[in-house]
């Protein structure tokens, strides 16, 4: 804590990475990283916060793609700036953020060789994230996030991929929950709850194809009697078709 205000953190973390290989042939070396990380919150009173982060990431990956070659450890870093605060005296939390996340020698399926994956260059991601939670009543309670998230292959050895969206990855994600709850004794109460989950254009390998979005909609009942607790959820209530994941190849 430095001037009352302003709050720091720091750290870092070192890796020792070991690969075990069963080819005597082929020994493979150590891989070491040191990973830094660096925080900073700046408070504007009791209720809002601004801060910036910084980090960097390293993932040991095995394995080979089709022509042998060994994997290449996961190596990024990530920035991040975002606001928080509290309104209604702490009964509602509010945070906005935005980030850049660049990810070096990311893994992707080999569509030339089923079975296999490639490592290509680069990936960027940018995105911005909204949270809302807190407790309207002593029985309301709400939980809401929507996040945009930009991501594409920024370098790869096919200079015809570069610029194209990754696969799998939706545009944006939109997520709300509500719950109230209902007094039955002094040490006991029933809830009831509902909430929406909305993705929209998922990519995929085909540059400028995307899956269709769409809305699944779950709802829950819990029984709370203080020294146990009994909770059900039902998911995708309208029982609809949906595609979560895939490809089309064009």
């Amino acid at each position: 804590r430095l001037y009352n205000n302003w709050l720091l953190n720091f750290g870092g973390r070192f890796t020792l990475n070991t690969p075990v290989t069963t080819d005597a042939k082929r020994p493979l070396k150590d891989e070491t990283a040191f990973s830094p990380r660096l925080g900073v919150t700046r408070l504007f009173g009791a209720y809002t916060a601004v801060y910036a982060l910084y980090d960097q990431s390293f993932i040991p990956q095995p394995g080979a793609d089709f022509e042998g070659n060994d994997f290449k450890p996961l190596r990024g870093n990530s920035f991040e700036l975002g606001v928080k605060r509290e309104w209604f005296q702490q009964r509602l939390s509010t945070s906005l953020s935005a980030y850049r996340i660049v990810k070096n020698n990311l893994l992707v399926t080999d569509l030339q060789h089923r079975g296999y994956r490639r490592q290509i260059g680069q990936a960027t991601s940018t995105g911005v994230d909204v949270d809302v939670m807190g407790r309207i009543s002593e029985r309301l309670s709400v939980s809401a996030n929507y996040a945009y998230t930009h991501a594409v292959t920024s370098k790869d050895s096919n200079k015809d991929n570069e610029g194209a969206r990754l696969a799998y990855i939706p545009e944006q994600t939109i997520n709300s929950w509500i719950q109230y709850s209902i007094p039955l004794q002094a040490s006991s109460r029933l809830s009831i709850s509902a909430g929406q989950s909305t993705v929209t254009r998922t990519a995929t390998y085909t540059r400028d194809v995307y899956l269709k979005g769409y809305t699944k909609f779950d709802a829950g009942m819990a029984y709370d009697a203080g020294k146990w607790y009994v909770r059900v959820v039902a998911d995708n209530v309208t029982n609809r078709r949906y595609f979560s994941s895939g490809d089309i190849l064009v």
